[in-house]
Order: structure tokens, then sequence, then C-alpha cells
């Protein structure tokens, strides 16, 4: 650490990078040793004094190596954090308040170690590391005073003050001449300590005008549009929406202070471009953001959702939800579902017109269809579900099983009214004779229901004997038929074993072939026809024979073997005994006569 020369500082930092690699290994002994306690120490001695004698006299200055060890060391800050015994290191030596001292807007006239843009990269990265720190140690982050040092940092950052951002690191993408990345690193900030839902956090928050404030940021940068700027501008504003409906989730008094005005930025939203939703510029993740926010920050707030009403907000819903995009449809669905408890829901769901007029029930029938499709469910021509009792996979128990489970919610209010019945008994109250009736009338039908599901089972259970007992006969059938093929194979061989060993037997079947092929024959001959006898007389087989006409080949001398050039054309073969020869080329004496220069 206290290295003066060059080479001294690139190895220093060198082996803080293998102790990062290290400290990412659970099982290193980073804490036993005291290496955990000296790196935090180092990490922070800059800005929280420290009287240990490692750092007494140590300062680091403006060079590349030194403020590569200081970025080095918040990192490593933050690999040490995910093992939870360094917490309490951590609190020892006051990591918070060190990070903190950088979450604050720059002073004028203030001499500081660092050029403008190496404290600004170094800013950015002290609020990242506080997004993994503070959630840990939520009791320093108060004692800090945390939240009014981030929105008072959130302040500047919407502020006009004059300020021109580097934006040259990792940390600043996105922000270069401007304050983009001091607000998106700041409501991460905040983002994180909001869903941990501590309610001091909360409440601390909620009393210091957050909700406002972050309304009021969302309004600024809507009315200042950045298109260079749009992906850092949508994390902001999903960010944004986060927060808000971390704070206002089941709490009725915060949703009244998101108001109208936390209403109008979610209609903003929600009447984008339906083609940027698919840009991937951020514009799903910050209609996913809307969306929540719609369920934590209006619903169940009466006046919140009548000017949703009155704004057409239903009407938005349902325009993206005619979009057919997926990942959003369950969402809309179930905020639609919350919205119908409001009497005056009802009024703009029929009065909505999609494309070619399409009608809200239109739109849900067809989404209905839609999962049906992909569910694999099947109908016939006129759209009945043709498959619903041909379930594969399933045994008689399972169809027993699936007869219950149709009339499942019968039997559950069948069970509600017998209980109440024997409350009744039990109280040795006495219903009144209408009510009597009722009773009796509710009892004797879940009686009924539950004899016509005991006779169905037992119907599907004869039925499922009756298979049994024909898929039996088929097994048998089958295995006789193969017993029957092996008899008659064993006595087709027999009688060709006795054939061929006794005389006897042999002429038999000779007189009985000779017999079938002569009740074979068509007896009545035309006249003048030529008769052809096709038996060999005098055979001793019982084989079929008949006359065998044997066909010599032409002799191979003849034809001059298989590869004899045939060309006639080209070639002059006498003709000896009626078969092509092949000879030998003879010279005429005109071609004598062509070859002798004149």
């Amino acid at each position: 650490m206290r290295g003066f020369s060059h080479y001294d500082r690139q190895l220093r930092n060198d082996i803080l990078v293998i102790t990062t690699i290290i400290a990412q290994n659970p099982g290193a002994p980073m804490i036993e040793c005291g290496f955990t306690r000296d790196l935090i120490l180092f990490a922070t001695f800059n800005e929280v004094k420290s009287q240990n004698p490692l750092v007494k006299g140590l300062k680091l200055s403006n060079s590349y190596e030194d403020f590569e060890l200081k970025k080095l060391l918040f990192n490593i800050i933050v690999i040490l954090c995910k093992d939870l015994p360094t917490v309490q290191l951590l609190i020892d030596g006051k990591v918070v308040l060190a990070l903190f001292t950088y979450v604050k807007r720059p002073e004028k006239h203030k001499i500081i170690e660092w050029s403008v843009a190496q404290h600004e990269e170094l800013q950015l990265h002290a609020i990242a590391t506080l997004s993994s720190v503070a959630p840990l140690l939520i009791e320093e982050y108060m004692s800090c005073q945390g939240n009014a040092r981030v929105l008072a940092f959130l302040e500047w950052c919407e502020s006009e003050d004059p300020f021109f951002s580097h934006g040259n690191s990792f940390h600043g993408t996105g922000g270069r001449g401007n304050k983009f990345a001091q607000m998106r690193y700041s409501l991460r900030l905040l983002r994180a300590m909001v869903y941990l839902e501590d309610e001091t956090v909360n409440t601390d928050l909620c009393e210091k005008g957050t909700i406002q404030q972050l309304i009021g940021i969302f309004k600024n940068m809507i009315s200042k549009s950045n298109e260079k700027e749009e992906a850092i501008v949508l994390e902001i504003q999903s960010d944004i929406l986060l927060i808000l409906s971390g704070l206002c989730e089941h709490h009725i008094q915060r949703k009244e202070i998101f108001g109208t005005e936390g209403v109008d930025i979610i209609l903003h939203v929600m009447k984008a471009d339906p083609k940027k939703f698919q840009s991937g510029l951020g514009y799903s993740v910050l209609l996913f953001s809307t969306l929540d926010s719609i369920w934590c920050c209006i619903l169940g707030c009466y006046p919140s959702e009548d000017y949703f009403l009155e704004k057409e907000g239903i009407f938005l819903l349902l325009d993206i939800l005619a979009l057919n995009q997926k990942k959003f449809c369950n969402l809309i669905l179930g905020i639609m579902v919350e919205f119908c408890d409001n009497p005056k829901t009802a009024a703009h769901v029929n009065a909505w017109r999609g494309k070619k007029g399409q009608t809200a029930a239109s739109l849900l029938i067809k989404l209905w269809r839609t999962e049906e499709k992909e569910l694999g469910v099947k109908r016939d021509k006129n759209g009945k579900i043709v498959d619903f009792e041909n379930l594969p996979g399933l045994s008689a128990e399972d169809f027993i099983t699936l007869c219950i489970i149709h009339r499942y919610l019968d039997f559950k209010i069948g069970e509600i009214w017998n209980e109440i019945y024997e409350e009744i008994k039990l109280e040795k109250l006495r219903p009144v004779s209408s009510d009597k009736k009722i009773l009796e009338s509710i009892t004797t039908a879940s009686e009924t229901i539950g004899k016509m599901v005991a006779s169905l089972q037992s119907e599907m259970i004869e039925s499922q004997t009756r298979q049994d007992m024909q898929n039996e006969q088929r097994v048998y059938t089958k295995i006789q038929g193969t017993h029957k093929q092996r008899e008659l194979a064993n006595k087709s061989w027999e009688n060709f074993l006795a054939r061929t060993s006794n005389a006897k037997i042999l002429k038999k079947a000779k007189r009985l072939q000779e017999k079938a092929i002569e009740s074979s024959k068509y007896n009545e001959q035309p006249q003048n026809a030529i008769y052809h006898r096709t038996v060999i007389r005098g055979l001793n087989t019982t084989v079929p024979s008949g006359r065998v006409v044997t066909v010599e080949s032409t002799p191979v001398r003849l034809l001059g073997g298989p590869l004899a050039d045939t060309d006639i054309a080209l070639k002059k073969l006498p003709i000896r005994g009626g078969a092509l020869q092949r000879v030998k080329t003879v010279k005429t004496v005109d071609e004598t006569k062509k070859s002798i220069p004149s």
C-alpha cells in the first residue's frame, strides 16, 4: 500500500485482483485471518478517519494506479458483503457512512484529491456499492439519514444546476453531458431499500415526500424527452414506478397521495405507440412496471379508480390486451377482474371497441380459444369439446375419481349446508318451516347428486370389467390361433416324413394329387382343339412336375466374349453359321491408295 514506484502500485493492484477472485470462494478464510477487516479499513480510511497504524500517514494520489485501487476496494466490498458474517465488520468499519460521503451534490471551491472525471466515476461506483451493502445494514443506513441524503441527491439530479458529466465509465453509460447516470443509481438504491418492505424505511420515505418527488421527476422527464438517451430514461421511469408500487401497496393513504397525478403518468405510458413495446429499448419492462403500479397504487383507492375510468384507462388496458402479447395478458386480465368490483367498470368494458368493431366479449372469447389451442383442446365442427373425457393416460380408477372432481363444487356446497344443519341441531335450534323445507331440499339434492355419481361410478366399473373380459378373450383367441398354426405345421411335417419313408403312403398321395389335378381341369374341350398333356406319366414324386425344354446358350466363341465390339456399321463382320464373329480388320485397296502421297 505504501509503495511509491509505478511497479509497486501495479503489483499492489494485481494482488488485490487475485484477492477479489479468492474472496468469491465462500470457503476462503478471509475473516479468520483478519484480511477482511484490513480490506474494509483500506477501502474507507480516506473517507472515515482512523487511528489504525496500518493507514497512519497513508494517502492516495490521483494517479491511475491509486484510482484503480479505490475502485477495486469498492468492488471487493460488494463481494465480501455476500458473506453474512462480514456484516459486523462492515458496521465496525463504518462502510455505509464512508460510501455516503460520495452521495451529495458537488461543492464549489472545494479541493478534492481526484479529478472531476475520477470523482464522478467513484461517486457512481459508491452508489452502486450502497445498493448491495445498505439493505444488509438498515440501522446504519437510517442512522446516516440515508433516505434524506438520497432524496436530496435526486433533487440535485433533477435540478438545472450546470453539470457536465463525462460518462466515460461502466457506471456512467448513457449519462454523458447529463445527470441520468447519477439518477439511475440513486433510484436503484431506493428500490433496493423499498423492496425490503421495512416499514421504518418506507414510512420515513413517505414522510419526506418521496411519492410526490418521484411523480414530479417522472413528469419532468416526460416534458423533456431525450431520444438519444431513451434507454436509460426508460430504465429510470421503470424504477420510479416500481418504487411507487412498493411504497403504496397495502396503504390506502399512500394511494391517495399518489392520486390523480400518479394516474396521469400511468396513462401516459399506456398511450405509447404499441410498436414500441416490441422495440427492445425497455418499453416492455416499463409496461410491466406500469401494470404493477395499477395493481399497487390505484386498485383499492376508489377516487383513483374513478379517475382512471374517467380517463378511459379501461379502454387503454383493452387496447393492450388486444395486441395479444401473452406476457402481458395475465396481468391485464387480473387487473380487469379487480376493476370489475367497481360498478362503473362494466359500462366502460361494454363500450370499448377494437379493430373492425371488436367488442370486449369477442376479444375475451378469442383469447380463450387461443389458450385452448395452446393446451391442445379439440373441438368438433360445431365448436363442441370432443376430448374432455378422452384424457390420455388415465386408468379406470382415475376416471372414477374424475367423476368426483366434476361434482366437487356440488359436494362442497352440500358439505357446507350439512355442517350448518348439524350446528343447528347441536345448538338445539329449530328453524322456521320455510327454512326447514329449504334445508331438506338442499340435503335431498346433495344426496341425489351423490347417488348419481355413485351410479355413474358403478357403470364405469362394470364397463371396465366387461372391457377387461373382452381383452382377455382376444388374448386367448390369439393364443389358440398360434397353437392351431403349430399343430398344422407339425401335421404337415409328419405327412412329409410319411411320404418319404413309406412307398404306399407316397403312392396314395400321388393318386390323390392326380385326382385333384383332374378335378380341377376344364372338362369340355372345343372342337378341332389340340390337347397337350402337362403331366409326365410314370413319375413317383408328389411335387408339381411338368415338361421341361432345355435351351443351350450360344457358345462364347461365336460372340467373342462380353467385351466384343459388335458395331456392324464400323466393322465388316462375316456371317458364319448364322452368328456374328469378330475378325481382324483388312485394309482395302482404296484405303491403301489414299495413304500414298501424290
